[in-house]
């Protein structure tokens, strides 16, 4: 949890889409309790309507099914909605729902091989 560090780009382009987005949601794989330390830890809070994360359990451990959780929970419509990501894991939860996506190229993420 604490080895985690803010890529770079991240920060601008949350301040670019706040004025365009009346919500914006983190949907993370990482267990709930440990995101939402990670968001405030970073100062990321404020762009943030909320954290959405997997239970410690093992509940929403699937991308997909954590975004239908989420998309449910806020009543937000999938026509209204942009996943990005930088997983194909979260291009396929996108797509299960009808949910447009960006893959971005930082953390994770990569171009074609």
């Amino acid at each position: 949890m604490f080895e985690n560090a803010l890529y770079d780009g991240v920060v601008d382009m949350l301040e670019r889409a706040r004025p365009t987005a009346s919500a914006t949601f983190v949907a993370t794989l990482k267990p709930k309790v440990y995101a939402d330390r990670i968001v405030h830890r970073f100062g990321l809070a404020p762009y943030f309507s909320g954290v959405y994360g997997s239970e410690l359990e093992g509940k929403y451990d699937d991308k997909a099914d954590l975004l239908a959780y989420l998309l449910e929970t806020e009543r937000i419509h999938a026509a209204d909605a942009v996943m990005i990501g930088d997983r194909a894991g979260d291009m396929v939860a996108a797509r299960a729902h009808g949910v447009r996506s960006i893959g971005v190229l930082w953390g994770y993420g990569s171009g074609p091989s």
